[in-house]
């Protein structure tokens, strides 16, 4: 039983060099894709305010140094 994809074999494999060759890079763009996705659709009021609060202390860390 062979898979038929949308995608051309070439194209699945250029995808799969380029998840290898920049991990780092994929691993951020999933945390960030988490967090939106968290904020935008589940995330409550209070959920929210503490989200801002850790922003916020953040933001200090990041001026500061």
């Amino acid at each position: 039983m062979t898979e038929e994809f949308k995608t051309p074999a070439s194209q699945r494999e250029a995808n799969k060099r380029y998840r290898e060759k920049n991990k780092e890079a994929m691993k951020w763009q999933s945390y960030r894709r988490g967090a939106k996705n968290y904020i935008m659709n589940r995330a409550t009021q209070a959920d929210l305010d503490e989200i801002k609060t850790w922003i916020a202390e953040k933001e200090k860390e990041l001026n500061i140094n």
